[in-house]
């Protein structure tokens, strides 16, 4: 799968440009600023107590966040691809995350440390506009989210989550759909059989 995927520098150009004008010389900035880093299926791009010191760009595959609630994992986050990888409390704070992000399928991302985020942010004149963007869709996502566990019913969430996200439902393990969505796996079965009749 990967190996036949399109330029992933390709790929994160094309991303960053339909957020913000690039100039010739900030694509040729993006190449030498990120490097690839393939993480398998299963596999860690962030373990839990490591402060994450990069974003990632996923070029191709499937990540999921998750936290320990002290029951078990819950996953907070869907990384698919064109989407920008963090813990970003972690990088902004430079303080261990609690978070673990691991790869749902075999993924290929473009991986820039802080020192060349640094030097994109004073290089490239879009990149803080490229920075706020970010950030602006990270909150936007998480409240969203938060919004609808506190008011929605179970079966409003997965309705919501299926039309939202239509390309996750089979993407993804029932086990992490049921974690993002706030309910059992065995609770979501019963969702899923009831959305069938």
């Amino acid at each position: 799968m990967l190996s036949t995927m399109v330029d992933p520098f390709d790929s994160l150009e094309r991303a960053v440009s339909a957020r913000v004008s690039l100039r010739p010389a900030d694509a040729d900035l993006l190449r030498l600023s990120f490097q690839r880093v393939d993480v398998a299926r299963r596999g860690y791009y962030l373990r839990p107590g490591e402060t994450c010191s990069r974003i990632g760009f996923l070029a191709a595959g499937c990540l999921a966040a998750s936290e320990s609630n002290g029951r078990g994992e819950v996953t907070v986050h869907i990384f698919i691809e064109d989407s920008f990888v963090a813990d970003y409390y972690s990088y902004l704070t430079v303080t261990p995350s609690v978070q673990s992000i691991r790869a749902i399928e075999d993924s290929a991302l473009l991986v820039a440390d802080r020192q060349a985020i640094d030097r994109l942010y004073d290089a490239v004149p879009s990149w803080e506009r490229l920075g706020r963007l970010i950030a602006e869709e990270v909150y936007m996502c998480a409240h969203v989210r938060t919004a609808s566990l506190m008011h929605d019913s179970a079966e409003d969430r997965y309705a919501k989550f299926v039309n939202d996200r239509p390309e996750l439902v089979a993407r993804l393990p029932q086990h992490v759909v049921a974690s993002y969505i706030g309910v059992t796996p065995e609770t979501l079965s019963r969702i899923r059989g009831r959305s069938k009749q």
